[in-house]
């Protein structure tokens, strides 16, 4: 049986924390030999293999599924790194990829990018969501836009390298943008924005941020070292990945969200900075007198436009039918309801419940005023009221109703300020 855990085991992602930060101090503060820099870079993957096994027994997520597949790919980056090594150690810092190296990255990528969709679509609960995927493909595509121009194309474009040598960095470049896709999908999904999100979703900038700077270094033929400044990102990413499972809101981070995706401020920030980027990445080729692929400048630019489009098509369908469903609620009410205006008190709409209980017609409600449901002596508390209350605060209030026979009533008024059209 999974009971709570213990304080001690709460505490693990902190420990976890702490003794990668050392290994990372050591790794770039000390004069290491290429074999223990080489063993501290393959540590770092299989810690996270072992850090989500052993996160996964200590805090019994309902679902398993994403954590697991992250666990294997993982294991293949632990591969490829211990190719890497053992390539470094015995041919040197500058020796290219090895086919095997490839082959384990590459399924490494797929099968983390495949947890990440696994976990969004749990934490979706296997519902559709267009406006993420909307909003998602906006930043994502403004991002692509100036990394390719700045980032790949160089690197595609340089005719000293040869295809083989340009294909291995532009396909984990690329494997980079699909991530970043994903990682942008996970980070604008429902759930809970736990302490767990954060680090997965810090690892994944983090290994984003080592895999732009690596493009650059080869397209200009730098020597990539094991000390060179991306290595820094890269680590820190398997840091940050590992200690997510360790920590204990990791339970919750495949629980189905509910809050529904709102567009905020920050949000239709970031959209304007994506449909700018485009121009913006030409604008700062031609001052620099570089070649610029504008073909790929316009049509990344026009998709961001359409795609904005097609969220403002979906914000105006959500709002017509919240207003479907604020107006059913109103009609469907049992208990009387009715719309006036602030001003002259004149009743702009009523339902049928309060056509029903207090006897007029509802043309009748229409051409008439709260003073005309209120007894002759209590027109001129109403009207003191009305001149020193807020309309759009909620109010609370005992009065008494004459219904359209004459009877007077007491009722308890609850009343908000709505815009009505």
């Amino acid at each position: 049986m999974g009971g709570r855990p213990s304080g001690g085991s709460r505490r693990w992602w902190i420990a976890y924390s702490a003794l990668g930060l050392a290994a990372i101090a050591a790794f770039f503060a000390f004069p290491l030999s290429t074999g223990v820099r080489s063993a501290i870079e393959v540590a770092f993957p299989l810690s996270n293999v072992v850090a989500i096994v052993v996160g996964v027994r200590m805090f019994r997520p309902e679902r398993t599924g994403p954590w697991m597949l992250f666990a294997v790919g993982m294991a293949f980056f632990t591969a490829y790194t211990l190719a890497r090594a053992v390539a470094r150690i015995g041919v040197g810092p500058s020796d290219p990829q090895t086919l095997l190296e490839q082959i384990f990255q590459a399924i490494g990528y797929v099968l983390v990018i495949a947890a990440l969709v696994s976990l969004i679509y749990s934490r979706r609960g296997g519902e559709s969501d267009r406006t993420t995927l909307i909003d998602a493909s906006i930043l994502v595509i403004g991002a692509a836009i100036p990394f390719w121009v700045f980032v790949l194309a160089p690197l595609a474009h340089n005719a000293s390298f040869s295809l083989g040598a340009r294909l291995s960095p532009m396909s984990s470049a690329v494997a980079d943008l699909v991530l970043l896709a994903v990682s942008v999908r996970l980070a604008l999904s429902r759930g809970a924005r736990t302490t767990a999100f954060s680090l997965l979703i810090a690892a994944m900038v983090s290994s984003l941020v080592a895999n732009t700077m690596v493009v650059p270094a080869l397209s200009g033929g730098s020597a990539l070292t094991q000390t060179s400044p991306f290595n820094i990102f890269f680590l820190a990413a398997y840091l940050f990945a590992g200690a997510a499972p360790l920590h204990p809101s990791m339970k919750a981070l495949t629980d189905v969200g509910h809050h529904e995706s709102r567009l905020t401020a920050a949000r239709i920030v970031m959209f304007s900075l994506a449909s700018l980027t485009g121009w913006m990445s030409y604008l700062v080729q031609v001052v620099r007198a570089l070649p610029v692929d504008f073909t790929v400048v316009l049509m990344g630019t026009v998709v961001i436009f359409f795609l904005v489009l097609l969220r403002l098509v979906g914000i105006a369908d959500a709002l017509e039918r919240r207003e479907q469903s604020a107006r059913l609620l109103f009609e469907s009410s049992p208990l009387p309801m009715w719309v006036y205006d602030a001003n002259d008190m004149r009743f702009l709409a009523v339902n049928d419940a309060a056509v029903h209980h207090y006897g007029y017609q509802r043309d009748e409600f229409l051409t008439m005023t709260l003073r005309e449901i209120r007894p002759e002596e209590d027109v001129r508390a109403l009207e003191e009221h009305m001149e020193t209350v807020n309309p759009w605060t909620m109010n609370h209030g005992l009065w008494r109703h004459r219904k359209r026979d004459g009877s007077v009533i007491d009722v308890e008024v609850a009343s908000h300020g709505v815009t009505f059209d």
